[in-house]
C-alpha cells in the first residue's frame, strides 16, 4: 500500500494504484502520493514510484493521457517548492529543462521532501523507450537489489612470484616477472598497505637487493611478505 500525505485519502489512493499500476514498468513500485495535481495539463496529484516522479490523471483514456508528467530518478538535478499565490508548487529541474508539478500543501512538503530523497539515492531504472510512455524499457545498469553482495565475492590470494633456486631472485615470467611485481607493490603503496619503510623492503626483495638490517627495518605485524601476498592487486 502506497502512503499518502495528511491531504489525501487512503480510498483514494486506492482507487488512483488501481488505474494507474497497469501504466507502469514491471517491477515499478508506487510509494507515496501527495499534492492537488494543477490544471493545464491536468492532473489529479502527484505521485513518486522506485523509478520515477508522476504527474497523472487517473481519467485518462491512454496511458499517454494518464500519465501526464514524469521526472526519472537519473534525471532529477534538484527539486524546490516556490510559493505561489498563498500556497507552494513542487518543481523539479532536469537535464531539458523544470518540470511543475502543480500545487500542494505546505504541511505536505516534508512528506514530498522525504520521498523525493529516496528516489534521488537509490539506482533508478532507465526512462522508457520509444515514444509511448508506459512501454517497459531495457535497463542499462543491474539495480542495486539486484548487485551481488561484496561480502559473497571471494577473495582471490595471489600466489608470490615464482624464485630461481639458485639465486633466490624471482623469474623473468610472461606475466609480467619482476617489472610486474614491482608494479604490484607500487599499487599496495599508493592504497597505503605498504607504507615507505616496508614498500622499499619488499622491492629490494623483488628485484635481490640486499634487504636493509633488522635493525633498520620497521616490524611490523603480520610480515610484510605475509601482507603482499594475501592481497590481490586492483
Amino acid at each position: 500500500m502506497a502512503e499518502v500525505s495528511g491531504k489525501i485519502r487512503e480510498r483514494k489512493a486506492a482507487k488512483w494504484s488501481q488505474k494507474i499500476s497497469p501504466d507502469l514498468l514491471p517491477n515499478e513500485v508506487i510509494w507515496a502520493y501527495f499534492g492537488t495535481g494543477r490544471f493545464k495539463p491536468v492532473t489529479e496529484a502527484t505521485m513518486v514510484t522506485s523509478s520515477r516522479v508522476i504527474g497523472f490523471t487517473s481519467f485518462g483514456a491512454s496511458i499517454d493521457k494518464r500519465i501526464v508528467l514524469n521526472a526519472w530518478a537519473c534525471d532529477i538535478l534538484s527539486f524546490r517548492f516556490p510559493e505561489k499565490m498563498g500556497g507552494f508548487t513542487l518543481r523539479i529541474s532536469t537535464p531539458t529543462g523544470e518540470v511543475n508539478f502543480g500545487l500542494l500543501d505546505k504541511s505536505e512538503i516534508d512528506f514530498a521532501t522525504y520521498y523525493l530523497d529516496q528516489l534521488r539515492q537509490r539506482t533508478p531504472q532507465p526512462p522508457v523507450q520509444g515514444t509511448i510512455r508506459g512501454t517497459p524499457a531495457l535497463p542499462t545498469s543491474v539495480p542495486s537489489a539486484q548487485r551481488l553482495p561484496q561480502a559473497s565475492i571471494p577473495t582471490v590470494i595471489a600466489p608470490a612470484p615464482a624464485q630461481d633456486v639458485q639465486t633466490g631472485r624471482p623469474h623473468q615470467t610472461a606475466a609480467g616477472g619482476i617489472a610486474g611485481e614491482i608494479e604490484r607493490l607500487a599499487e599496495l603503496h599508493r592504497r597505503g598497505i605498504l607504507d615507505d619503510d616496508e614498500f622499499k623492503q619488499a622491492k629490494r626483495a623483488a628485484i635481490g637487493s640486499p634487504a636493509l638490517p633488522v635493525s633498520d627495518a620497521r616490524p611490523s605485524t603480520p610480515e610484510v611478505s605475509d601482507r603482499i601476498n594475501l592481497i590481490k592487486p586492483s
